[in-house]
């Protein structure tokens, strides 16, 4: 117990990641609350009726639907945000609390198209059913010790998140009318693996690559959990877990516990599970060919096909590159027009001579606050220009002559609209959808610029309607359904779309002058988005490397009949009638709605994390109220070379435009020799308050992630000399300011980039005193570049510091010295250094499920630092030569660790007395996490 004790001891004190964004709110949204046995929930003007069915869907399942987990509940807070561009929703403990993102997905074949809101409900409080059924044996022990961090620790490092996500999908899929288990594109993951003979071990799949395509957890636990429950029965997951968090026993829990619940070992069950699934699946490759040849270990997604003037536009990403709009003539030469800029999905429309698509850009302080502004890309000229300004615009197109806008808002209560708009952004005319529904990828019609749209209801059914141009008049022509539409595309007088049939999502023709559909092309993993080209069909399927482009020869079908309903349970047997989606089924009361206090319990700490950083040994305890406006620190930190105690405590206030923040902290027993007399000891005790005002801005914009901090501190320190250096020195208070302003600027990043190809950092720090004279400025910069290879990256750093030589107070040393040399402070440093990363090896390697190496890489560098003395007016050279060797890890197959090896050769260093080389264990810290 011990040897899990003390790992959860050190993920402890390197895991610092949280999903919530701290201050995201604007101050003056106003929070009310409803609430319920199982929840509270919390939520600004405007989203009662979310409120109210959120309540309503998780009193219904914490009622009837625990038996498969656990009857184990305490009540969880959940917050609203229905301003962001993007559709999520977590659970987490430290501290226990839920946000769902209330934005609706416009695609459905990856999450649904059934409310979004609801689908949150069902999926999100299963997850808080679990972590309430998992606060059991050694996860509870620690959770008593270390507070809600280390029992989420303890939690996964015996459940694997396989299960949370994979019970999570099956949950959604037995409750409602779709859920993940009956989407095609969901499934296809490892069908593709097994049409493209892949075959991966389960360390492999559990920890992803960098090189090959793996399935995530979601797909690979939902598989795992529906056999389990199929093979086994509904009470087998629940036994299956509670052991497992339970650590019984205390090595490989979740392992030894199917093992006796199953009657087989773990890898047999793996073994036997996907043997089920691989008897359903077709192993033969349909006839068709690629129309690009795939390297070996690389990965391309290309998607959203569109055939203008006989040459096919998409938009391509891969592990190496990053989202980029492409062209590809006839003879299938690719040529790259430019990268994206960072949007909500990578969907555009282009007329041949221009490209539209969606930009996603944030409010520049309030985090939980986004826009979806439309851009428009001239492609002769390359130029690309803001249509819009802070608005909520999605899947445009843009007609033949470039006069006018098709696209769909959404605005943060969930009500849809479709929108005509010309060449400077106006709004020409628009239609309301009709509550609870949603439209998504409108097309211009060639024929008679008419528009195509899709639009589905609250429970998920989708239809095709056309709307005259200028949205006065609509007509059905694809009744609604219980299916998946989308990746749409006009040639001629056929109207292209992919549309879910039978379990697979293939492509479909709407003939606009007999009104009549057909599909007219399939592929046994999907096809997502087509053209026809070259008297073929070229589709975009998804295969075991990616979304690749393939010919596929024209097939003959009949009529389609829209009146069947295409969904159905995919591998597994379908559930009973009692749990059929129960957004019918829960009882539509009306909670009583009362205000809710932003400040409500401000502080709430909840998490004792462990801290080292040598010789320094920390236990902080951490506080976040739900609204995560409030953050707050108590600590106590040993020092173990000074042999000196620290106790102190901190509080930030997020709510405001700029963060107030203050701070305490008390040194004791701190002590110095006097004179270098051996018996002579100096003692004292220090202490500092401090209070000031941090403004955290983002003016992230196109390809560029761009971030300003301005903070500003004023800081309050009195030295109290303790025994007989009173009878020599005098206590002293010194008042202090510290002004720190930094900004970065850094592109997108790749899978496997290091470092952004193109970015920059500079920060400035300045310290003065106010009653005694003495400063000290500190100057920052680094500067990331492409190196040689795509992966490569050259970091240059450069550093500048200068400082008083009064006397009167000296400030802490935070200049960053040459690596290997003990830190020298003089008056005047310079620095600069030259830092060349690259990947070695991509290992996709690990040791019994303890440790996982994902990839290698290593760091040739070389620092100058010079110093200069103002007394003697001499100046020192230290100089630095050496590599880094770092290693990305999974532990457990889910804990992210990289650590890392250094070895200095210094130069100069005759100048301090030690030998030449150093070696280092390092653990590194991303800039830009």
């Amino acid at each position: 117990m011990k040897v899990i004790f003390y790992l959860i001891v050190f993920f402890l004190s390197v895991q610092i990641a949280r999903s919530q964004v701290f201050g995201g709110n604007p101050f003056h949204v106003n929070w009310h609350q409803v609430h319920n046995p199982y929840a509270r929930i919390i939520y600004p003007d405007g989203q009662d009726s979310a409120a109210q069915l959120v309540s309503n869907l998780i009193r219904w399942q914490g009622k009837y639907d625990t038996s498969t987990i656990g009857s184990i509940s305490k009540k969880i807070d959940i917050v609203l945000q229905p301003d962001v561009v993007y559709s999520n929703g977590y659970v987490q403990l430290g501290p226990f609390r839920s946000e769902f993102y209330l934005m609706p997905s416009l695609s459905g074949f990856e999450l649904g198209s059934q409310n979004w809101t609801s689908n949150l409900a069902v999926h999100e409080f299963r997850h808080v059913l679990q972590y309430n059924n998992f606060n059991v044996g050694l996860s509870k022990f620690v959770g008593k010790i270390f507070g809600q961090d280390g029992r989420d620790l303890a939690n996964a490092m015996s459940v694997p998140n396989w299960f949370f996500e994979g019970d999570a999908v099956y949950n959604e899929t037995k409750l409602s009318g779709q859920g993940r288990g009956r989407l095609p594109l969901f499934m296809n993951d490892f069908y593709s693996l097994y049409l493209g003979k892949k075959h991966y071990n389960y360390q492999q799949l559990r920890n992803g690559s960098y090189i090959k395509y793996v399935p995530n957890h979601y797909p690979l636990g939902y598989l795992l959990v529906g056999y389990g429950y199929q093979k086994y029965g509904e009470d087998f997951w629940k036994n299956v877990t509670k052991d497992a968090a339970a650590y019984k026993p205390l090595f490989y829990p979740l392992q030894n516990a199917v093992k006796k619940y199953a009657g087989v070992d773990f890898d047999q069950f793996v073994q036997n599970a996907f043997s089920y699934y691989q008897s359903q699946w077709d192993s033969v490759m349909p006839s068709g060919r690629f129309v690009q040849m795939q390297k070996k270990w690389q990965i391309d997604n290309a998607q959203y096909l569109q055939n203008e003037n006989n040459n096919i536009f998409y938009v391509k990403t891969s592990y190496k590159h990053l989202p980029s709009f492409y062209t590809m003539d006839s003879n299938f030469q690719e040529m790259k027009i430019k990268v994206q800029s960072i949007t909500y999905d990578n969907y555009f429309s282009t007329n041949g001579k221009q490209i539209v698509y969606a930009a996603r850009v944030p409010n520049i302080r309030w985090g939980n606050v986004e826009y979806s502004d439309i851009k428009v890309l001239d492609i002769a000229s390359k130029k690309e220009k803001y249509l819009t300004k802070k608005t909520r615009y999605f899947t445009p197109d843009i007609d033949k002559e470039g006069n006018e806008i098709a696209a769909v808002s959404i605005n943060t209560n969930q009500q849809s609209q479709l929108v005509v708009l010309d060449n400077h952004g106006k709004i020409l005319s628009k239609h309301d959808a009709a509550k609870n529904h949603i439209y998504s990828f409108p097309k211009f019609s060639p024929i008679d610029h008419s528009i195509f749209v899709f639009e589905r209801d609250f429970d998920g059914k989708m239809r095709l309607v056309q709307f005259s141009d200028d949205l006065k008049t609509e007509k059905e022509l694809i009744p609604f359904g219980n299916r998946i539409m989308g990746f749409p595309y006009f040639q001629k007088e056929n109207f292209l779309f992919t549309a879910t049939s039978d379990g697979k999502d293939v492509l479909f023709s709407y003939d606009v002058k007999d009104k009549s559909s057909k599909q007219i092309s399939s592929f046994p993993t999907g096809i997502y988005g087509g053209v026809q080209w070259k008297d073929s069909v070229l589709g975009s399927v998804f295969t075991a490397d990616g979304y690749r482009l393939r010919m596929i020869p024209k097939e003959r079908y009949p009529t389609t009949n829209w009146a069947n309903d295409t969904f159905k349970i995919l591998y597994l047997n379908d559930f009973s009638d009692k749990y059929k989606n129960i957004v019918g089924l829960a009882q539509e009361d009306t909670a009583t709605v009362s205000k809710y206090a932003r400040l409500t319990h401000p502080f709430n700490f909840h998490s004792l994390h462990p801290e080292w950083d040598d010789p320094n040994y920390t236990l902080s305890y951490y506080g976040n109220n739900v609204l995560n406006t409030v953050q707050s620190q108590l600590y106590y930190n040993y020092n173990r070379t000074e042999k000196f105690s620290s106790l102190g405590a901190s509080v930030y206030y997020g709510g405001w435009y700029v963060m107030p923040f203050i701070g305490v902290n008390t040194n004791i027993n701190r002590q110095v020799r006097y004179n270098d007399i051996s018996d002579t000891i100096f003692r004292w005790n220090d202490y500092t308050a401090s209070a000031g005002l941090q403004l955290p801005l983002n003016f992230s914009r196109g390809r560029m992630y761009k971030y300003l901090n301005v903070s500003t501190v004023i800081n309050y320190n009195q030295v109290a000399w303790n025994g007989i250096a009173k009878n020599y020195l005098n206590n002293r208070s010194f008042y202090y300011l510290n002004n720190t302003i930094s900004f970065q600027s850094y592109s997108q990043q790749a899978t496997q980039n290091i470092y952004p190809r193109l970015g920059y950092v500079v920060s400035a720090n300045y310290r003065s005193g106010l009653n005694l004279k003495s400063y000290q400025w500190v100057f920052n910069s680094s500067l990331y570049l492409p190196g040689l290879m795509t992966n490569h990256n050259l970091v240059v750093n450069a550093a500048y510091s200068l400082r008083d030589t009064l006397g009167n107070y000296l400030f802490s040393n935070i200049f960053p010295f040459s690596r290997g040399y003990q830190v020298v402070n003089f008056p005047r440093m310079w620095k600069v250094s030259g830092n060349y990363h690259l990947p070695l090896f991509y290992p996709d390697w690990g040791y019994k499920n303890i440790v996982y190496f994902q990839r290698i890489r290593g760091n040739l560098f070389y620092d100058y630092t010079e110093v200069k003395s103002l007394r003697t007016k001499y100046v020192y050279h230290f100089r630095t030569i050496g590599s880094e060797i770092y290693f990305d890890t999974k532990w457990w197959n889910q804990e992210a660790v990289t650590f890392g090896i250094r070895y200095s050769y210094m130069q100069d260093h005759k100048l301090l007395g030690t030998g030449p080389s150093r070696w280092e264990i390092i653990l590194p810290i991303n800039l830009f996490d």
